[in-house]
């Protein structure tokens, strides 16, 4: 286990960075995605894959295999993984949405 000690300069100095900078490397060390590929993932998802909105994105991945799957808003990747990631829970949702209240 490394000393925390030796690590406090690094991560301080990671803190001070703009929250752009400390984004970038928290994408690269979760998902291994370098700043072109981000943009590229950026430019192909601008929006929420699953309701639209273009606000307060985040990447999303498949916690199986750990594959990027492309960009939500926190509302909707919240809800996916609420749902265990699994479709079965996704259907069993929209059918007890569709029977609604009579």
């Amino acid at each position: 286990m490394a000393d925390y000690r030796k690590r406090k300069p690094e991560v301080a100095k990671r803190n001070r960075q703009s929250p752009e900078k400390r984004y970038a490397y928290t994408i690269k060390r979760s998902y291994g995605l370098d700043e072109t590929a981000f943009t590229v993932l950026k430019e192909q998802y601008p929006n929420c894959g699953i309701c639209s909105t273009s606000e307060d994105l985040v990447v999303d991945h498949c916690h199986t295999s750990g594959q990027v799957r492309g960009r939500l808003c926190r509302k909707c990747n919240l809800g996916l993984g609420g749902l265990g990631d699994t479709e079965t829970a996704l259907i069993n949702a929209l059918l007890y949405l569709r029977k609604g209240v009579k």
